[in-house]
C-alpha cells in the first residue's frame, strides 16, 4: 500500500463543504485511486459546523479514519474544534482567523481569492485548488471535472477560482502530498 492520504473538509452550512468534497473526490478516481467520503453535518442551519473527509487509498477504501493529513477550514472559527484532528506533520489550511495565526496553520486568504474569482461563495473552489496542488493533481484535469458540473458564466468562475487557489498554494507551501496515476505517493519540497 502506497497512499492512505485522509482529506478532511470543514465549514458552516452553505459554504460548499459538499461541494468541494465531492469535486475532491473525483479528483482522486480521475488521478486512478480509490476515495471513502464521509459526511458529518452536525447543522443544517446556515453556519452550522460540518465536515467531509475523504480518505484516498490506492487500493479499494471501506473506512474512514480518524486523524486528517489535510485540513481545509473554510470557516477559521472550526479550527479549534478540527485542529485536534490533524495528524503531526499534517497540513491545515484556513481563511485567517479573526484572533491572530494559530499555530500549524497555513493562513490562506481564500474569501479575497473567491471575490477575485468573481463571487465570495467559491471560497470553496478556491480551496479545493489548493488540496489539488498539494495532491499534485493538474489543474487540467480540474477544468474537466468542473465542466462536468458546471456551466457557462459560473463554470468560468469556479475554474478561475480553483486556478487562484492552486496558484497560491503553489509558492506557499512548502510540502506537497504527491499522488500519482502510477500509484506513487511522495512527499516533496515545492520549488
Amino acid at each position: 500500500m502506497n497512499i492512505d492520504v485522509n482529506i478532511r473538509i470543514t465549514g458552516g452550512a452553505g459554504q460548499g463543504v459538499h461541494t468541494a468534497g465531492g469535486l475532491i473526490s473525483r479528483m482522486v478516481v480521475a488521478a486512478g485511486h480509490h476515495f471513502h467520503a464521509t459526511q458529518d453535518y452536525m447543522s443544517r442551519i446556515r453556519g452550522g459546523r460540518n465536515s467531509y473527509t475523504v480518505r484516498v487509498m490506492d487500493i479499494p477504501v471501506r473506512a474512514g479514519r480518524a486523524e486528517a493529513d489535510i485540513l481545509l477550514a473554510l470557516d477559521p472559527g472550526h479550527l479549534p474544534h478540527f485542529l485536534p484532528g490533524l495528524r503531526p506533520g499534517g497540513i491545515a489550511v484556513s481563511d485567517p482567523p479573526a484572533a491572530g495565526a494559530m499555530d500549524g496553520v497555513t493562513a490562506a486568504p481564500l474569501k479575497e481569492l473567491a471575490v477575485s474569482a468573481g463571487s465570495p461563495i467559491l471560497g470553496n473552489m478556491v480551496g479545493a485548488g489548493i488540496v489539488a496542488h498539494v495532491l499534485g493533481i493538474s489543474q487540467h484535469r480540474i477544468d474537466q471535472l468542473l465542466a462536468l458540473e458546471f456551466r457557462g458564466d459560473f463554470l468560468e468562475k469556479n475554474v478561475k477560482a480553483a486556478r487562484l487557489g492552486a496558484e497560491w498554494a503553489s509558492g506557499r507551501l512548502t510540502e506537497r502530498l504527491v499522488v500519482k496515476p502510477d500509484g506513487a505517493v511522495a512527499r516533496v519540497i515545492a520549488a
